[in-house]
């Protein structure tokens, strides 16, 4: 790691990453104990913003490097760079090379899985007009590792035990592919998704009556003949996918071959996804 690679690297995340966390929050400064001395009340501020930090304790203040020498205790720069590569790389949220983790999925090594509180992925969901209370419910966070790699995503998981992974940098899924079905008991209406994030987004906007329906996630369009066992059940399907090609012609199908169909997507006519439509929305 060089001085230029380490200064892209957020603060928050490296400090998630080594395992320091924020005890609150305003606006674009996040607020922690000072791990690098004795304190109570948090006085060193983050702003996201600008990725940099500011000691109120000490008046010390600066960039990631600046930081972690007062982490490490060190002038050093060879040292902080020593220290942020290894601590950096052990749970990485950069961008990683998802052709190369799709081929290699199966050699996939899940390291731990847990309810959601890794802050980076909190802010990804937020970006997405998520909350954490209603991610929560239905995701957890998983730890896992490809090839000497290790990243950390958040994971849904499907019917046959497969996940699918996302954070703010990549997309992928674990083997086995299946769709996921959220069973509420009511086998009068089936509402479907493309992805899981437009089915949280649909969580979002319509929080009332929620039980009304079980809820199907395809997790890809290909998925569709093995989405059929729990179409043909439901005497109403409720279609929300994309206004892509793909999704159009999911839906076309699906249409075709159950009569009991009705297509929502018009509803978010003007945006690729339900997704992208809920963050289009002000809220008051």
């Amino acid at each position: 790691m060089n001085i230029n690679q380490a200064k892209q690297i957020q603060i928050i995340d490296f400090l998630n990453t080594i395992g320091i966390y924020p005890k609150s929050q305003r606006g674009n400064e996040h607020f922690y104990l000072a791990p690098y001395r004795e304190e109570k009340t948090p006085s060193l501020s983050v702003n996201i913003k600008l990725n940099c930090f500011y000691d109120f304790g000490t008046a010390q203040s600066g960039d990631i490097i600046s930081l972690v020498k007062l982490l490490i205790n060190s002038n050093s720069v060879s040292d902080v760079l020593n220290y942020m590569g290894k601590k950096h790389s052990f749970f990485s949220f950069s961008k990683q090379n998802i052709s190369i983790a799709e081929e290699a999925k199966n050699e996939v090594k899940i390291l731990k899985i847990k309810p959601l509180e890794n802050l980076a992925l909190i802010q990804y969901l937020g970006t997405r007009k998520i909350s954490l209370s209603t991610a929560k419910k239905y995701c957890e966070e998983m730890y896992y590792q490809i090839s000497d790699k290790k990243y950390f995503a958040i994971c849904f998981k499907n019917i046959l035990g497969g996940y699918e992974l996302r954070n703010k940098y990549s997309k992928i899924s674990l083997s086995p592919k299946s769709v996921s079905f959220i069973d509420n008991n009511c086998y009068k209406t089936l509402t479907v998704f493309v992805g899981f994030i437009d089915f949280l987004s649909y969580i979002e906007l319509y929080k009332a009556n929620l039980l009304a329906s079980n809820y199907l996630i395809l997790n890809s369009t290909t998925n569709l003949q093995k989405a059929k066992i729990f179409l043909q059940k439901h005497d109403e399907i409720c279609l929300y996918l994309d206004n892509d090609i793909n999704g159009k012609s999911t839906t076309n199908q699906v249409m075709s071959e159950y009569p009991q169909s009705k297509d929502y997507s018009s509803f978010y006519k003007n945006y690729n996804d339900l997704n992208d439509y809920h963050k289009s929305q002000k809220y008051f």
